[in-house]
């Protein structure tokens, strides 16, 4: 994340800082060694049937493990629903993560290419929903007795489980759609060095935010007996979702905080 925080926003991090990064980098390199060489075989395929991609730029490693962050935590969070839900979504997670990933790297982040910029917040918000609506295909299926256990609520019908979940995630991807687009006809956004990443990251905040505010509605059904609101909220998966995704972010802050006060002594 901080990768991408530097590659968004027009700020460089100190000597102490750029060698995490190195580490970071060659681990990320190792990470997913035994399987670049097969995406870019394949992407140099479809580029002689069609035209397409360009490249695979670098970026994609990062957009991999940010979306993986998101899927993955959400996965340990909810593994209250039992072992089946924690194989298939990691499973889930890690497809699309890394579909969404490389999507994302074939896209050049140019500041001068607005439509580039937007295409590239497009990916991570579609991945996002992807994985949603699947995900939700999966847990009307199997998972909405325990569901409905945990929140004190009567078992919803396949449909009406799946038609809640949909209209979730199509409202808060329209949203997201619309806020980028509206962000990236601000000149301001317009001259950072890559305005569709540094959108992007300001709606993952946006995003976790979101799921925080959720935490309200979804602790007044899991409330127990004798139990304090506070104690349901926190208890609530998704405002334990939405603390998880503000973690890296702050740590993510405090290193750039760190940075500037290196700047200042020096």
């Amino acid at each position: 994340m901080l990768r991408l925080f530097e590659l968004g926003f027009p700020s460089g991090f100190g000597s102490v800082l750029g060698l995490l990064l190195e580490y970071y980098e060659r681990l990320l390199g190792w990470l997913v060694r035994p399987v670049e060489p097969f995406i870019k075989a394949w992407l140099a395929q479809l580029h002689d049937y069609i035209g397409w991609p360009e490249a695979l730029y670098a970026h994609w490693k990062h957009v991999f493990v940010l979306l993986g962050l998101y899927f993955f935590r959400e996965v340990w969070i909810r593994r209250v629903y039992g072992l089946d839900f924690v194989i298939s979504n990691f499973l889930l997670g890690l497809f699309v993560a890394l579909t969404s990933a490389v999507l994302a790297g074939t896209i050049p982040l140019t500041n001068a290419d607005q439509m580039a910029q937007f295409l590239f917040a497009l990916v991570l918000i579609l991945g996002a929903a992807v994985y949603g609506v699947i995900g939700f295909v999966w847990d009307a299926t199997f998972l909405r007795h325990r569901w409905a256990q945990v929140r004190n609520r009567s078992v919803p019908t396949w449909w009406s489980y799946f038609r809640w979940g949909l209209s979730r995630i199509l409202s808060r991807s329209l949203v997201g759609l619309v806020l980028v687009w509206a962000a990236l006809q601000i000149p301001l956004v317009r001259q950072m060095p890559s305005p569709g990443v540094a959108v992007s990251l300001v709606l993952i905040i946006a995003f976790a935010v979101y799921w925080l505010c959720d935490g309200l509605i979804d602790s007044k059904n899991m409330r127990r007996k004798d139990e304090s609101w506070r104690a349901a909220y926190w208890r609530s998966l998704h405002t334990q979702l939405g603390l998880a995704i503000l973690g890296p972010i702050f740590w993510c802050f405090v290193v750039i905080v760190m940075r500037a006060g290196n700047e200042l002594i020096e």
